[in-house]
């Protein structure tokens, strides 16, 4: 099974946004030299403590500060850009590097109802993702064309694109559409959905020539003792806002889950659980990643680890890596 890491750009206490993109191009270069295969970052708008807003303009930067590990989007939303520009930027990328680019699609706002509007020029009209989501596809892959259009140039590998999801529905989606994809366990921790999500996945890919690709997303604390790593969880809860309109968003506290909830003006609920984070020492968290992985079929765990003590943050990595699962070498 490969191994990979999602990283978030965390701000920690007493640092500023340029401290945690620097810690973030430290990670995928220490990602790099000890054989992860992946390091995608992430898109969150208007969160004063993550400093990852923007994955289009940091890949391009982590690409040229490392040499092997592919580097990519875990994700771009998708719903707030012209699927034509997205393809257009991954198209530059892919064509600068070869073989090394993800295109990680996420279907949320990645943020509150003022970063939404914001971006989709003060509009929430929801857009039908599918259809979006199909023409980033043709637009990728291999230079097809969309009534005449190109989104050029057209690289010799195009990037390798994965839907991201949660659900049933989004393993589904991503079968029919014969493309990766990527299971947030770290958001939705439910076993059962994940086993049922992995299963209707495999049932139902459909592609010519691509084989189904199945990852699964973890949130990972390492301590050296099972307390130490229990501290260091900040995100002990999940909260999920539910609003009238249909729209539900995992939020990593009730503060924030309350003032999306305002935001929208609306009707709201709140549901609180356990995050489903897998805190303790690297003996605890072997024996619960071998309950959590029992019975699936996957290819690929990726780890986001939700520390901001850098350097906590990269002894839990170096520990997992050591794991005996993770030790086949990973070939790009």
């Amino acid at each position: 099974m490969r191994i990979s890491i999602l990283d978030q750009s965390p701000i920690a206490e007493n640092e500023n946004a340029t401290d945690a993109l620097l810690k973030t191009v430290q990670l995928a270069q220490f990602a790099d030299e000890n054989g992860f295969h992946r390091f995608w970052v992430s898109e969150h708008h208007n969160f004063a403590e993550l400093a990852g807003s923007a994955p289009e303009a940091l890949i391009p930067y982590l690409l040229a500060k490392t040499e092997r590990i592919r580097v990519g989007s875990g994700g771009v939303m998708l719903q707030h850009y012209p699927a034509f520009k997205v393809a257009e930027v991954f198209n530059v990328l892919a064509s600068l590097e070869p073989g090394r680019v993800d295109l990680g699609i996420g279907k949320a706002p990645g943020g509150t109802t003022l970063s939404t509007k914001a971006l989709q020029g003060h509009t929430t009209q929801q857009l039908n993702f599918d259809e979006k989501l199909e023409e980033l596809l043709h637009f990728v892959s291999d230079g097809e064309t969309v009534e005449g259009l190109i989104a050029r140039p057209t690289p010799p590998l195009p990037a390798d694109v994965y839907l991201l999801g949660g659900s049933v529905k989004s393993a589904e989606l991503a079968a029919t559409k014969g493309i990766s994809y990527v299971f947030a366990s770290f958001i939705n921790s439910n076993r059962e959905e994940l086993l049922e999500a992995a299963s209707a996945y495999r049932r139902l890919f459909t592609h010519r020539t691509k084989k189904p690709e199945l990852l699964v997303a973890m949130g990972i604390i390492v301590g050296d003792t099972d307390d130490e790593a229990k501290q260091l969880n900040k995100y002990p809860y999940s909260y999920k806002v539910h609003v009238d309109d249909g729209r539900a968003l995992n939020m990593n506290s009730y503060e924030r889950a309350v003032a999306f909830g305002e935001s929208t003006g609306m009707n709201y609920w709140i549901d609180k659980k356990e995050s489903g984070v897998i805190a303790g020492s690297i003996q605890t968290v072997e024996q619960e990643l071998e309950k959590r992985l029992a019975g699936l079929e996957i290819d690929e765990l990726i780890i986001h680890s939700p520390i901001t003590d850098f350097d906590k943050r990269i002894n839990t990595l170096r520990q997992l890596k050591n794991l005996s699962v993770f030790q086949t070498e990973s070939i790009v």
